[in-house]
């Protein structure tokens, strides 16, 4: 079982190997290469060790082997690295999360802005930049990101109402334009999610960033099926927050909200490769169910969760 331990001078010499070979892979392709090479793991012996003199906590997670590391300073994370062949496998994941957990105030981290895979991956756990940039060696520029402020809760009031018609009408014509009947969807007006919004209230939970709706889900348990499963009836975002974390709380909080029961289901367009890989993610795969919307002129099936 992987576990987070500390740094200190019994196993410094393990967590400077892991933060030189993964620093190299990450930049080798962006920085230059007499710059890279100085990163050696005797290097980052000494970089490590001056920074845990001045305050910083260094942590590796082990999996039986070490397989990353990161530091916290205050409300600063840095240095998380996860080795290559590790990569991919939710251990980033876990030591961001972790890390988040430490910080003293609103977590805060900087990146090189020519590094694109580190932006989609804070991106996507819910940070955003926050327009600060400093220049640090060889003419690059770091850019800083903090965590958005995402609240999830019950869809009460009238303007929380409102905000989830809005998501329902801009999502649809956002995520299915070239998915399902066009005649549909012009005929699909926010006058009519409004509508939608204030009949059908039970259970479902809007997520606010900055005070504005940006996405919603439904979710009960399906009572028409022996044994009761849970059933996630709806689930969208906004566009401009894809890839944000905000699709990731909703999901938490429904399968939360649903975990007393032996599965869950939920239905997705077919020919929707986004919806579909997000919801693979979170363990749903197709159980060869499907069922002809004519009204949309598509294709939806059923994907299950144990």
């Amino acid at each position: 079982m992987n576990e987070i331990i500390a740094v200190g001078k019994e196993n410094i010499s393990e967590a400077a190997r892991v933060h030189s070979i993964s620093w190299i892979d990450s930049h080798k392709s962006f920085c230059e290469k007499n710059f890279v090479e100085k990163h050696t793991p005797e290097h980052q012996i000494e970089y490590i060790s001056n920074k845990m003199k001045s305050g910083t906590e260094f942590y590796m997670l082990v999996d039986e082997e070490t397989v990353g590391v990161v530091s916290i300073t205050g409300n600063l994370i840095e240095d998380l690295y996860v080795i290559p062949l590790k990569q991919r496998m939710g251990y980033g994941t876990k030591l961001l999360q972790f890390a988040v957990q430490k910080c003293s105030g609103t977590p805060s981290l900087w990146i090189l802005e020519n590094n694109k895979r580190a932006e989609h991956f804070y991106c996507s756990n819910g940070f955003k930049k926050t327009g600060r940039v400093h220049s640090v060696t060889n003419g690059i520029d770091e850019v800083e990101f903090m965590t958005m402020d995402i609240v999830i809760k019950l869809m009460e009031s009238d303007d929380d109402k409102k905000g989830k018609a809005y998501v329902h009408w801009k999502a649809w014509h956002e995520a299915y334009e070239h998915i399902i009947s066009k005649d549909y969807l012009d005929h699909l007006t926010l006058e009519q999610c409004e509508k939608w919004a204030f009949e059908w209230t039970d259970n479902t939970y809007v997520a606010m960033v900055d005070g504005k709706v940006a996405g919603f889900v439904c979710f009960s348990p399906n009572k028409e099926v022996e044994p009761v499963v849970g059933e996630i009836f709806a689930i969208y975002v906004l566009s401009e927050y894809y890839g944000t974390g905000v699709a990731q709380k909703l999901m938490d909080l429904a399968l939360e909200g649903l975990k007393e029961y032996p599965g869950c289901e939920l239905w997705v367009l077919k020919d929707n490769p986004r919806a579909i890989r997000f919801y693979e993610k979170y363990g749903f795969e197709s159980d060869g169910t499907f069922k002809e919307l004519k009204s949309l002129n598509a294709t939806e099936m059923r994907m299950v969760r144990k």
